[in-house]
């Protein structure tokens, strides 16, 4: 087969395990898979068997071979006589040991794409015609075998490893039909030989559907509808329902085998759950560990780990033993008279029963303590918050002095964020933003990531620029933003047109960004990209969510996708200049575009994005935000002379916590072609 061809149907064959099960509805419905071996023996070594089965009737194959002389075996697809096969593809696979030896092997199809170990026991292939067969028997496969062994073994068709055991018509896209069954062949004992009867939908008595054959459906019970070849919609009628009464007094409707099933009681056909016929079971005192009584039935007493004292038990009078009490010193030196579990559950020290809190027992921290004027002292802490300090801590020492330096924003490793002074800071390990930066909303990432930084000092760096150059900005912001929406804007679901489609964000967005003015230089400074680390794979199309507030006035973008190098974009894969986006949706609505993209391959993941062409001017649109998804590398390229940090950064560094970009790719393997419809292209997509 020309190269070409091959890897455009290795591609629609990978896409084939992606695809849902399938219902039995086209031409090739109820289809087997059956050997057969010609008598007398036509083996040769000139091969060329296709056409010489002479098989005209399922029931006349033969099975078994009782000698260790090398045979010809036929694989065919039989279909039952009344049926109108259309049969344009299958998908197969082997099992047997090493009693049988497998010469050699000739597809009858005018296609073949076989796993690289074929034809070994587990392998699989596939082959295709380029006209519909539509015989009741139909040649796939002959096999030259021979037995090493007298013992009696079996040579058997199963479903392909990867693909499943198929049969595909001539439809674009095709219809998948399971294969029904799958035949063996014997030496020297018995084969199996599965020929394809008329299927339907077989109904049982609790009303599910399942697709068998006459004789299937009734020995499993059932009664087959003829004429009906799909569960789908069911076409069985189904067994009437009824209230059914939990030992708790709740009440779901059910059929009434499946309400016996579970031991419940049935109230009878038609009866209904609302308002609520089932009896309740009588409520009591329920006792807990703390001294509390509740009224509950028996069960919701068990359920909340409580002590049931009977039906009609009451709780006034409070019938429940009550714990004892004592003093409970927690961390930071108070003291409350507590139960033992509850001051054991925040974290305090209980100091036995009928203890009192009066005077104080429980020891007081002492450290350092920092008033407005950066002095520090070593107090306990009472003393210390009546003086208007601050209480740093327990065992905290005031050399070096930990009060020094402005407050503002401290960033800690788990994303967190405090008010502290920058000495405070350094001492409990995080990296101080600047004076007077805020917490709210949180300018902390959860991780330093991407490879964007090299540490969290790197990243602090970074951020003090950012946020010094912001409090200095005046009049034009090269750094733009839509106002975040409550819940954010949900984008329907989309999906690929070229390739297997890859995405970062959730499909919900909270936020959009652009860069304007100086922050748009070209040939790409101001662009935005994310990040797919798909090997050997190349972009065939790159997804947009665009946003805008009324400044989308016809500007074009450059579609861009680069190597990744280190955690960075690197060489150019491919570009696409001077595209139109289209009508872009209001905020907070988005719009969702879509750019085919020519690009070279990709050994070990690539960037994809866009730069906006607006150099000087507010941002035409903005780039969807997701704030709180599962993530990506959201980045964007940072224009030198505008006070940020210049080159590749996270978005993160300017416009705060981002989980991922609206940017997503379409990807296929290296080297595929699209499909063309055309008489080939019709052949190439049968696995579509």
């Amino acid at each position: 087969m020309p190269r070409p061809y091959l890897v455009t149907f290795a591609l629609s064959l990978a896409m084939v395990g992606m695809l849902p099960t399938y219902a039995h509805s086209g031409p090739n419905a109820g289809g087997t898979l059956v050997l057969h071996a010609p008598v007398p023996s036509i083996y040769t070594t000139d091969g060329g068997y296709c056409g010489s089965s002479g098989l005209t009737d399922c029931t006349g194959a033969t099975t078994r071979f009782d000698s260790q002389d090398p045979i010809v075996v036929f694989v065919l697809a039989s279909f039952f006589q009344d049926a109108a096969p259309r049969l344009a593809g299958v998908t197969f696979g082997l099992e047997y040991s090493d009693c049988v030896a497998v010469i050699g092997g000739e597809s009858c199809a005018d296609f073949e794409l076989a796993n690289p170990d074929w034809p070994a026991p587990g392998s699989g292939t596939a082959v295709t015609w380029t006209t519909a067969q539509t015989d009741h028997l139909i040649e796939v496969y002959a096999f030259e075998l021979y037995a090493t062994s007298s013992d009696g073994c079996t040579f058997g068709l199963a479903p392909h490893p990867d693909q499943g055991g198929l049969f595909a018509d001539d439809a674009v896209p095709s219809n998948l039909d399971p294969i029904q069954d799958f035949g063996t062949f014997g030496f020297y004992t018995e084969g199996r030989l599965p020929c394809a009867f008329p299927i339907a939908a077989c109904c049982f008595d609790d009303g599910h559907c399942e697709v068998l054959n006459e004789m299937e459906c009734r020995s499993a019970g059932g009664s087959w509808e003829t004429g009906e070849a799909s569960c789908t919609p069911n076409p069985c009628p189904q067994p009437p329902t009824g209230a059914c009464c939990t030992p708790v007094g709740g009440c779901e409707v059910r059929t009434e085998a499946e309400c016996d099933a579970t031991g419940h009681t049935y109230l009878g056909d038609g009866t209904d759950c609302s308002p609520n016929p089932c009896p309740q079971p009588p409520e009591g005192a329920c006792c807990f560990q703390d001294g509390d009584c509740f009224l509950f039935d028996i069960w919701e007493c068990a359920d909340r780990g409580g002590d049931y004292l009977g039906d009609d038990a009451v709780c006034d009078p409070n019938p429940c033993p009550q714990p004892h009490a004592g003093a409970c010193c927690l961390p930071n030196g108070d003291c409350l008279v507590r139960v033992e579990s509850y001051c054991q559950n925040h974290g305090g020290e209980y100091q036995g029963d009928d203890t009192s809190c009066d005077p104080n027992p429980c020891p007081q921290p002492v450290g350092a303590c920092c008033f407005e004027d950066m002095t520090c002292l070593v107090l306990e802490i009472g003393p210390c918050e009546l003086d208007d300090g601050r209480f740093l801590g327990d065992g905290i020492a005031c050399d070096p002095n930990p009060c020094e330096g402005p407050a503002g924003a401290c960033c800690f490793a788990d994303g967190t964020c405090e008010v502290l002074f920058e000495g405070e800071c350094a001492l409990r390990g995080g990296w101080h933003l600047g004076p007077d930066e805020l917490c709210v909303p949180n300018p902390c990432p959860e991780e330093v990531e991407c490879g964007f930084v090299a540490s969290r000092d790197e990243w602090a760096h970074r951020k003090r620029q950012v946020l010094e150059t912001q409090r200095e900005e005046r009049g034009q912001r090269p750094a733009q933003s839509v106002t975040d929406a409550a819940g954010g804007t949900s984008q329907s679901p989309v999906t690929g047109g070229c390739g297997a489609l890859f995405h970062n964000a959730d499909g919900t967005y909270e936020a959009g960004y652009g860069w304007a003015y100086g922050g748009v230089v070209p040939p790409n400074f101001g662009a935005f990209a994310e990040v797919y680390e798909v090997a050997n794979q190349r972009v065939c199309a790159v997804h947009f969510d665009f946003t805008q507030v009324g400044n989308d006035t016809g500007q074009t973008l450059d579609v861009y996708v680069w190597e990744d190098a280190l955690g960075q974009p690197a060489a150019i894969l491919g570009i696409v200049v001077g595209v139109d986006p289209g009508p872009i949706e209001f905020w907070p609505r988005t719009s969702h575009h879509i750019v085919p993209v020519t690009s070279d391959c990709s050994s070990n993941g690539a960037w994809v994005g866009y730069w906006g062409n607006w150099p000087g001017d507010t941002a035409g649109w903005y780039v969807a935000a997701d704030l709180d998804g599962f993530g990506g590398c959201p980045a964007t390229l940072i224009a030198p002379g505008i006070g940020y940090p210049t080159g590749w950064n996270n978005v993160s560094i300017i416009w705060g916590p981002t989980r991922a970009l609206g940017i997503s790719a379409e990807f296929v393997d290296c080297g595929t072609v699209p499909v063309v419809e055309s008489s080939w292209g019709k052949v190439k997509s049968l696995f579509r």
